[in-house]
């Protein structure tokens, strides 16, 4: 199955799922009472897929991870609202060789997100909503040198898909969850072949109180 593909039909499913489940009776207050701004905590959980491979064909990548950030929205209008956001995590190098052997824990890497968001709504009463964005990653080694993945720093581009869906939403505060891919351009690697694009799933729930 092609990467495209893969991508597709879990995303597919997450959209129709967000979209088109009914909101709870009461659950929102009148779209012209809502404010525009808002700003949220929020916490990801960062599945990492394989960055590229040596010539040897260890496989590289990064440990999943915790990440941890604030975001601030503007809604703009009922279906449409723009947001930006920074987040920190730490990791670790990951080396899988031929035969299955994992290796892990080599080096410690401290790893700055920050991008923006489109959340599209079909309907403003619906809570499900679409995810488009894009940003960049600032990774930088702490501790010990890995082995495959370069010391010093880096930075990476990514784009973003994916879906989400907002409960419990009143005048003043809301929770969403979050399900999405990070398509990430992995940065040239003295010691191995990076691959044109690395996939992450991204699990997040976030807090948001409105302004």
């Amino acid at each position: 199955m092609g990467l495209s593909r893969r991508i597709a039909v879990p995303v597919l499913a997450l959209v129709l799922l967000a979209s088109f489940v009914a909101p709870a009776r009461g659950q929102f207050e009148e779209e012209d009472t809502l404010p525009r701004f808002d700003a949220g905590l929020f916490l990801d959980f960062n599945f990492r897929g394989t960055r590229g491979q040596t010539l040897g064909g260890v496989e590289v990548k990064l440990n999943n991870s915790l990440a941890v950030g604030l975001r601030f929205d503007y809604r703009a209008t009922g279906t449409l609202t723009l947001g930006a956001f920074g987040s920190y995590s730490r990791t670790d190098e990951k080396l899988t060789s031929q035969d299955g052997t994992v290796a892990t824990g080599i080096a410690n890497f401290n790893i700055f997100q920050f991008g923006g968001e489109l959340l599209l709504r079909v309907k403003p009463q619906i809570p499900g909503y679409f995810i488009l964005g894009g940003g960049a990653q600032h990774v930088t080694s702490a501790g010990d040198d890995p082995q495959i993945t370069d010391p010093g720093s880096f930075t990476e581009p990514f784009g973003i898909i994916g879906a989400g869906y907002e409960f419990a939403s009143t005048r003043r505060r809301a929770f969403r969850i979050n399900l999405r891919f990070h398509l990430i351009n992995p940065s040239e690697q003295l010691n191995a072949e990076p691959k044109s694009i690395s996939v992450d799933f991204v699990l997040g729930a976030a807090f948001i109180l409105r302004f």
